[in-house]
């Protein structure tokens, strides 16, 4: 017995396929922007601080592996879509829950930790808007034909 999710029959007046699509091209965008803004940051940072050591740089990125992972998840969710492989797709599905248990729990804990309203209210926005791309995700994956083929 699982859960009984509603699936979407359309995304923005598009079909489910379309908004899939554009949850991961969207997703690409963003998680790219955003490890570029992270990557500009941190050689800023290693400019005006004259670190001249490689490995220190190489370490500060590397922290931001997270960042990378989302990119290159964003990329097997378009690849996914395009080429109907439903292990792309689930695999996906897998990361992105795992993103929102682990977005849930650090906004529970942030804001027990320091209370801000504006903070809770943004965490609350991206929540809303990550479960909704789930949601488009799992209704695709839903009505997509499955194959036996292994994800990789």
């Amino acid at each position: 017995m699982g859960l009984n999710i509603p699936l979407l029959n359309s995304c923005c007046f598009m079909s489910i396929r379309t908004g899939a699509l554009i949850v991961g091209g969207l997703q690409l965008f963003l998680f790219t922007l955003y490890f570029a803004q992270i990557l500009v940051i941190i050689i800023r940072y290693a400019v005006m601080e004259n670190i001249v050591k490689f490995g220190d740089l190489i370490r500060d990125l590397l922290i931001e592996y997270v960042d990378i992972l989302n990119i290159v998840f964003a990329v097997i969710l378009i690849i996914g879509i395009i080429k109907e492989n439903s292990g792309f797709v689930a695999s996906w599905l897998l990361i992105e829950l795992t993103r929102l248990v682990d977005n849930a729990w650090n906004t529970i804990l942030t804001s027990f930790m320091y209370f801000h309203i504006s903070y809770l209210i943004e965490e609350l926005l991206v929540l809303g808007f990550d479960v909704i791309c789930a949601w488009i995700g799992y209704s695709y994956y839903s009505t997509m034909p499955k194959s036996n083929k292994y994800i990789f």
